[in-house]
């Protein structure tokens, strides 16, 4: 749920240049979550309403960041694009700030570049994003204490990290203008997930520990009316 929303965009165009700076906040960021991780952190406040040493505030502090209430967001941008009718360039930088473990934030961007040759335009696209946070730890394994927390630490753990975002994308495609109003543009992508940075992906918690390389094939089919 988003409240109080303030958009703010500069724009300049000069010849085949295009520059834009822009900036957005979200005064209220809320998030209510789905019943198995209510579950998770009515298990967490439990634990941490118990008399354990240590254990009891880290329980404390792991249900506390899945809690995403009246959070304010920020949002910095600033692109540019170029596009004489044969070259083409894309660039743009962004920052979202965020207080909340539990909210995606950091720096990102992506600089695009192709050539037209008649109909068809081949073009290569690097894109990042690298969270400004580290990955949510806690120093004091619980199993050590009692065996039986120990998957109740690491389900709360994973599930604070499983939105956390850190990747890179390799690009390379093709665009082919059939007719003024129709395209066709195939595109394959190589995808670097980092550890701890699948928060554009549907993995399971067990996965989101260890690194891994996606390859992406894509064929798309765009028109106008």
């Amino acid at each position: 749920e988003l409240d109080d929303i303030v958009s703010i965009s500069f724009e300049v165009d000069k010849a085949s240049w295009h520059w834009q700076l822009s900036y957005a906040q979200v005064g209220s960021l809320s998030v209510k979550h789905g019943s198995s991780t209510q579950m998770l952190q009515k298990q967490l406040e439990q634990l941490a309403g118990t008399n354990l040493p240590t254990v009891s505030a880290d329980a404390a502090t792991l249900s506390q960041a899945f809690y995403v209430s009246n959070e304010r967001v920020k949002y910095l941008q600033a692109a540019v694009s170029y596009f004489d009718g044969d070259w083409t360039m894309q660039s743009e930088l962004f920052h979202i700030h965020a207080e909340k473990e539990s909210v995606p934030h950091g720096y990102g961007g992506y600089l695009l570049v192709g050539k037209a040759f008649a109909q068809l335009t081949p073009y290569a696209i690097y894109s990042e994003f690298k969270p400004s946070n580290p990955s949510f730890h806690q120093s004091v394994d619980w199993s050590l204490v009692n065996p039986a927390l120990g998957p109740l630490q690491i389900a709360g753990l994973q599930g604070v990290n499983a939105i956390r975002i850190d990747q890179s994308t390799y690009s390379l495609g093709v665009r082919w203008d059939i007719a003024p109003q129709l395209a066709i543009k195939a595109q394959v992508d190589h995808v670097e997930i980092d550890d701890k940075g699948y928060g554009l992906w549907a993995a399971s918690l067990s996965d989101i520990n260890q690194a891994q390389d996606v390859q992406i094939y894509s064929l798309h089919l765009n028109f106008v009316f």
